[in-house]
């Protein structure tokens, strides 16, 4: 992973060099090597620039930084750790393309059936390629309730065990 100088750190949002240092720091504690370290150091400095960092809490900002920092590496790592469990999961008991196409098919549109009809619409334009970010004005409906109906399809695929077959692309 390539160290962010000055000029860089400037350019990703005027990070003071010493936070640039504590996350390459963390990144290289918490073993994070090759394309998951730059993955970690980006959803670290992303998180750095929500952090409020408050005097009163009594710990230094280092420390109440280093911490946040942590906490956000543990979740990558948990992420990390689920998303393989999961495809050697799926690599287990792959099927044929054909078996596995046809079930995908038919869990799938099971899965959409059993939907209430706002959230199969959200599925539908899905399904058409309609980005996330364009389906709000399609449904006329609040950010609010779209996050909800996609947490809620999420959900549901979930507890229904199609989640494992999305992996597949």
């Amino acid at each position: 992973m390539k160290q962010i100088g000055n000029d860089a750190a400037k350019c990703q949002g005027g990070l003071e060099q010493w936070k640039v240092d504590l996350i390459n720091e963390r990144v290289r504690i918490w073993g994070f090597t090759d394309g998951l370290a730059d993955d970690a150091y980006s959803q670290c400095e992303y998180s750095l620039r929500r952090f409020v960092y408050e005097p009163s809490s009594g710990a230094s900002e280092a420390t109440a930084i280093t911490g946040w920092l942590d906490k956000e590496l543990v979740m990558l790592r948990r992420k990390e750790r689920r998303l393989q469990a999961r495809q050697q999961r799926y690599a287990q008991d792959k099927p044929s393309t054909y078996e596995m196409k046809t079930e995908l098919k038919a869990d799938v549109q099971e899965a959409i059936a059993t939907l209430p009809p706002f959230e199969q619409r959200v599925c539908e334009l899905l399904c058409q390629g309609v980005p996330i970010k364009c389906l709000r004005a399609e449904l006329n409906c609040t950010s609010n309730d779209l996050a909800d109906a996609l947490r809620a399809i999420r959900f549901h695929f979930i507890f229904l065990g199609v989640d494992e077959w999305l992996l597949e692309k």
